[in-house]
């Protein structure tokens, strides 16, 4: 028996989460299914801030050994107490198959479950909630199993749902016995399949005159029931999908006399609860759309606990339908590890660096320094590197970028500061393995869809401080691969690379690639997509390693587009323009486009309404001049988008001068 101590004085609240049942291609990085039930658990716990979790069954499907990990990792994270049972799917791959899920999940930190005995199924099992040594409420948590066959009046044998075994009501009935004589007279049982008792209730408390597809603010007018079950609420959209014939559960529970509540999942659109016979019988609410879904029935179900058992139940319901109008695409392009969201104050700050270049498998020890000075004094809430993060064919090695990353955003991942990437054209041409980025538990990286051209284009959401998502992001973060030299395009388009030789660009100091055509289609069909959901624009940003095209204007034309900064070298830029700059002024939702790569640059003009900038090297192992090193950093605001800034801060502000001296000081 598992004991989780309650708060003195204080409610104890446990949330329950039903059938969130995603296969393993549903959790794969940015499907729909992934997305909507992500955020309807990070919606949940925000809102409830439970004492524990408990998860009604039909986790996955049998066999789906990744996708029990994934919501296991997704759920373990919160650091909060949770507690499965398993559903006939979970079930259905035989003992061996739940038993190696079992101890998948014995091996969390927060995870409280027992196996009990296997005569009984799997994971039969009571977690005590206890105040001041007392047991206030006992929890008996019993595995419903699959399927089993019945006895049909015909006197054929026909299959149907699992009922709990003679043997496991023996064990509920010794459970509730040991309980009382520890104190306890409160309890409740979890299970997925319902019992036999819920098909009685529905019958004697509904109201035959009223119609089934009645929503669930409806079912809460009094006369949606029959006399005697008035506080009845929740609707049955599907049968009641039980063991066909009585199943002495009922009669268990009764005879037992403590149990006041009982709570299935099964059903994914029946969320009533009805009072019979002194016992609550709740469909606990669907989460996610798994399997099959009403999205209008979707979230958790919260139980409130105080001094005397459980006090109330209610179903908090999690609005999903701006996710369900996205496309797959948005969908992917949205879907992130954890939402970024403004502050208390509706704020939300990024520092931009570029160029940390560390170029052998002992980095310049003034690039953490430099670094972690830049984010103590600036406290973004997200930290973008905007590539060439490394230059050596060391950092192929997985294990030394992971001791590099390790050490320079220590302060990111002790602070609980999200950080992100972008490749450079160095990181490309040396197979920095980037998958590495995205196992730190606060980086955003992610690799993009894999249609598109290069690793690195995704989309980040930066959201109103509540977490809400139905009024749509407070701005977006759009990041692209810049790919490496134009060579290596004209070899993947099959283009002679000299067809570029012939072309003049002024202020520019080499031939490189740019962000191609499809990663541009992609913004552009995103941005207008989103715009479609919410009926705004969404204010963004746009980042990436070499700068587009038009970023030679700024340079040319340093009056007319107000350029500040320094431009100290030839630009870096792309000699082929692939319209991002058109497609962002078309769609007029972009405020900034930022560009690392020229180390001795941090020039930034304005060009038909579009800021463009360039952000000089911040790293030691590469040529670049300590009176420019350091970052851009910008600060969205959700009450009003036209207050966004965006301004150069340097890291000659904050560390003396005989720190920063050393090799590789241009000036």
């Amino acid at each position: 028996m598992f004991t989780i101590q309650k708060k003195s004085g204080m409610d104890f609240k446990i949330l329950n989460l039903s059938d969130p049942q995603l296969g393993n291609a549903e959790w794969a990085e940015g499907h729909k299914n992934r997305a909507i039930l992500r955020y309807t658990i990070n919606t949940l716990i925000e809102r409830v801030h439970p004492d524990l979790i408990t998860i009604t069954g039909d986790l996955s499907w049998a066999g789906n050994m990744e996708a029990y990990k994934a919501l296991a990792d997704t759920i373990d994270a919160f650091g909060i107490p949770w507690a499965p049972i398993w559903g006939n799917h979970d079930n259905q791959g035989g003992p061996a198959v739940i038993d190696a899920v079992a101890d998948l999940c014995l091996g969390y930190t927060h995870c409280c479950y027992e196996k009990g005995d296997p005569a009984l199924g799997n994971g039969n099992y009571v977690i005590a909630i206890a105040e001041e040594g007392k047991i206030v409420e006992g929890l008996i948590m019993m595995d419903s199993h699959d399927r089993e066959n019945y006895p049909k009046p015909d006197g054929t044998v026909g299959e149907a749902w699992a009922k709990l075994y003679p043997a496991q009501l023996d064990w509920y009935t010794a459970q509730v016995d040991m309980l009382r004589k520890l104190g306890c007279t409160d309890t409740s049982v979890f299970l997925h399949i319902p019992i036999y008792a819920y098909r009685e209730a529905w019958e004697a408390a509904h109201n035959p005159s009223v119609s089934d597809s009645i929503d669930v603010e409806q079912s809460y007018n009094p006369a949606c029931w029959n006399e005697g079950y008035r506080d009845s609420f929740g609707v049955r959209y599907e049968n009641i999908s039980s063991y066909p014939l009585e199943d002495g559960a009922m009669e268990a529970i009764l005879a037992g006399g403590t149990t006041k509540h009982v709570f299935a999942g099964h059903d994914h659109v029946n969320c009533f609860s009805i009072w019979s016979k002194g016992v609550d019988l709740v469909f606990t609410l669907k989460t996610g759309a798994g399997c099959y879904w009403n999205s209008h029935l979707n979230g958790g179900t919260v139980i409130r606990v105080t001094e005397n058992g459980v006090a109330d139940v209610r179903h908090e319901f999690v609005d999903v339908q701006d996710l369900v109008a996205m496309s797959d695409r948005l969908c992917y392009a949205i879907d992130t590890k954890f939402d970024l969201r403004c502050d208390a104050d509706g704020k939300f700050r990024v520092l931009c660096v570029s160029d940390l270049h560390a170029d052998r498998d002992h980095w310049d020890a003034r690039l953490k320094l430099s670094l972690e000075a830049l984010i103590r004094a600036h406290r973004p809430h997200l930290v973008f590197l905007l590539g060439d993060i490394c230059h050596n064919e060391e950092m192929r090695d997985p294990e030394t970028l992971r001791a590099y990353l390790a050490d320079i955003m220590e302060l990111c991942e002790t602070e609980h500061i999200a950080w992100a990437h972008i490749p450079g054209n160095h990181d490309r041409e040396d197979g920095i393995p980037t998958e590495v980025f995205s196992a730190f538990p606060m980086n955003l990286s992610r690799r993009g869809p894999a249609e598109l051209s290069g690793y690195g284009t995704y989309a980040l959401p930066i959201w109103h401080h509540d977490g809400d998502h139905t009024s749509g992001p407070a701005a977006m973060l759009w990041a692209f691969d810049s790919h490496t030299g134009i060579d290596a395009y004209a070899a993947r388009h099959g283009i002679d690379p000299e067809t570029f030789a012939m072309q003049n660009f002024p202020y520019s100091h080499d031939r490189y690639d740019s962000v191609n055509a499809d990663q541009t289609a992609w913004y552009y069909e995103n941005s207008a997509e989103l715009e479609k959901i919410y009926g705004r624009k969404i204010p963004g940003v746009m980042l990436m390693h070499a700068p587009v095209a038009e970023m030679f204007l700024i340079a040319a034309n340093p009056t007319a587009t107000n350029m500040e900064g320094e431009c100290r070298e030839g630009i870096g830029g792309a000699v082929l323009n692939s319209g991002l700059f058109a497609a962002a002024y078309e769609r007029g939702d972009i405020r900034e486009m930022i560009a690392g790569h020229d180390h001795l640059n941090n020039l930034s003009g304005t060009y038909m309404g579009i800021r463009l900038t360039e952000d000089a090297s911040i790293g030691f192992d590469v040529y670049g001049d300590n009176d420019l090193r350091g970052g851009r950093l910008l600060t969205f605001s959700e009450s009003d988008p036209t207050a966004y800034e965006s301004h150069h801060v340097f890291v000659r502000d904050l560390l003396p001068p005989e720190t920063l001296a050393g090799p590789h000081d241009h000036n």
